[in-house]
């Protein structure tokens, strides 16, 4: 059987969400940071340039196997994807832009969740990647900014040799 890796799943999810066309405000495409630690605090930090940019993290939290053959074993990791979205920018949103950067922040959730939650198609899965399904969905109040994040938890088979 196929075998993968959680950092092949990773950057495939990166991949699926940056050729995603958002529905609203469409001209602003979802944009990866993989070199930030602390992907909230620099979203804070930097409000006017965050608008769409994404991180994926490993949550961490392995659980045992659900089986092992000591060649290759089945696993279950969650990883968070977090989107930023900077305050009070009517000019992306449309001058009720709390209201409408609420329905933008939605309409994105569904739109990532669909292209990579639980109703992932197979399409977008990586050899050895057995399923994804959505743990939880936030939308975290900052002072200068709003994060979407969506926690999901996908099951691989990894080598062992």
């Amino acid at each position: 059987m196929a075998t993968t890796t959680l950092e092949a799943i990773r950057d495939n999810m990166i991949s699926v969400i940056e050729a995603l066309t958002p529905v609203s405000s469409s001209g602003a495409k979802f944009r990866v940071d993989r070199a930030v630690v602390d992907f909230g605090n620099w979203a804070e930090e930097h409000a006017s340039s965050c608008f769409r940019r994404f991180a994926i993290k490993d949550a961490g939290g392995y659980e045992l196997p659900e089986c092992s053959d000591h060649q290759e074993e089945r696993i279950r990791a969650n990883l968070v994807v977090t989107v930023a979205y900077p305050r009070n920018q009517a000019s992306i949103v449309g001058r009720a832009a709390n209201r409408d950067l609420y329905d933008l922040i939605r309409e994105d959730m569904h739109q990532i969740d669909g292209a990579i939650g639980h109703r992932m198609p197979a399409a977008n899965y990586v050899s050895g990647q057995g399923g994804t399904r959505s743990l939880s969905k936030d939308i975290v109040e900052g002072d200068q900014t709003i994060l979407l994040a969506l926690e999901v938890e996908t099951y691989f088979a990894r080598d062992m040799t």
